[in-house]
């Protein structure tokens, strides 16, 4: 496959499941979700909104990376392997913010993020099988998703015996401006903000 096929495919890949995720995620068009997750008592070492969208924008980017050098590597069993791996850790970008966000299932969301740590340490040791560009550029994602689920654990923790405001049913304008001001950028969204900032 080319170099330019591949690297379309799997940054296509990506950039989808960045988008699936992005519609249960906090933002100016879900303001009740940035409320409820403004409401949650969350540690004091809790990234910041831009640094986290920053951090998922260079993750995303090493995952294209690694999916581009699988899909141009010589096929074999370890290669079918690694991108399985590789897919699984693409589609849970989606469905990890689907279960948290879009569920509000705290629990639920630390276990699935101790599956993603799993299958991201998996993907580096199949990965490092069929290239070692490959391996190398799926080390940030279970990196970072161990932080995310230590963060995700503390936050369930903190809150399942805690009774959370409704957010359900009609927003309004006040709920725009707060959803604005509270909620983490995506990783879309941070990557245009550094964007115009560089260009500024």
């Amino acid at each position: 496959m080319r170099t330019s096929i591949a690297a379309l495919l799997a940054g296509g890949a990506v950039a989808t499941a960045t988008v699936l995720g992005g519609r249960y995620s906090p933002g100016p068009q879900r303001p009740a979700t940035a409320r409820w997750y403004a409401a949650l008592d969350k540690p004091s070492w809790t990234p910041s909104g831009a640094t986290i969208g920053t951090v998922w924008s260079v993750v995303n980017t090493c995952l294209t990376v690694a999916g581009t050098r699988l899909l141009i590597a010589r096929p074999s069993p370890q290669r079918g392997q690694a991108l399985a791996l590789w897919g699984f850790n693409v589609a849970s970008i989606w469905a990890w913010q689907s279960v948290f966000f879009g569920a509000r299932r705290l629990g639920a969301s630390a276990a699935y993020n101790a599956a993603m740590i799993g299958t991201g340490v998996a993907y580096v040791a199949a990965a490092r099988r069929v290239d070692g560009l490959a391996a190398a550029a799926g080390v940030p994602y279970p990196s970072w998703v161990s932080i995310a689920g230590l963060l995700a654990t503390q936050i369930w923790q903190r809150n399942r015996n805690r009774s959370l405001p409704a957010m359900a049913g009609r927003e309004t304008p006040l709920d725009a401006v707060l959803a604005r001001k509270l909620s983490p950028p995506g990783p879309v969204e941070a990557t245009r903000r550094l964007a115009a900032r560089v260009a500024a």
